[in-house]
This record gives structure tokens, C-alpha cells and sequence, in this order.
């Protein structure tokens, strides 16, 4: 089923400037790969390391963001983040979010 949620934020400027920073940090130390989908992102995440920041994360936002799909696949030599967003102005939010 489609989640056709409308793509909305409810955090103050301050609060999304901070998230966005946790993302970007994140990402960053653990990303390895980052591949552009038709509805979003893969993200390949270094095996290995301490996961609990991104944890954190995908929970914020899978609570928050209701029209975004995360799916966070954890591996021994690789873990997998999918973010996926069911209309093109969620893909686009989701492509800024993660800098591609």
C-alpha cells in the first residue's frame, strides 16, 4: 500500500537545523556508498561500527516523518539504510536530506 502521507515537518527551524547536522554526521562516519533510487535512497553502512546513532535516527524518523519509509538492514560486513518516499516531493526532500 501506498503511504501517501503529505510530506510535512513539524520541528522548529532550530530543531530541524540540529537534526539535519545528527544526519549529516552520521552519515558521514558510516557511509560507505550512497545510490540514488526511483523513490529514494540506498545507503551502505560500513559493518562493524556502532549503530545506535542511526537507530536513534531511523526511530525519530520513522515517528516524525510519516510519509517517509526507512528500512535500516543490518549486517555483519554491511548494513543497508533504505529511505524511500512515495511521491516526488518526498524523493526530493529525502535527496537533500542525504546530499545526493
Amino acid at each position: 500500500m501506498k503511504n501517501l502521507n503529505p510530506v510535512v515537518c513539524t520541528l522548529t527551524s532550530a530543531q530541524l537545523a540540529r537534526r539535519g547536522a545528527r544526519w549529516t554526521d552520521a552519515l558521514r562516519r558510516l557511509a560507505v556508498r550512497t545510490d540514488p533510487l526511483a523513490d529514494g535512497v540506498s545507503i551502505t553502512i560500513k559493518g562493524g561500527l556502532p549503530l545506535e546513532e542511526l537507530r536513534r535516527l531511523v526511530q525519530f524518523e520513522a515517528e516524525c516523518c510519516k510519509w517517509m519509509n526507512l528500512d535500516l538492514r543490518e549486517g555483519p560486513a554491511f548494513s543497508t539504510l533504505t529511505i524511500t518516499a512515495d511521491t516526488a516531493e518526498g524523493v526530493d526532500v529525502i535527496m537533500r536530506m542525504v546530499g545526493v
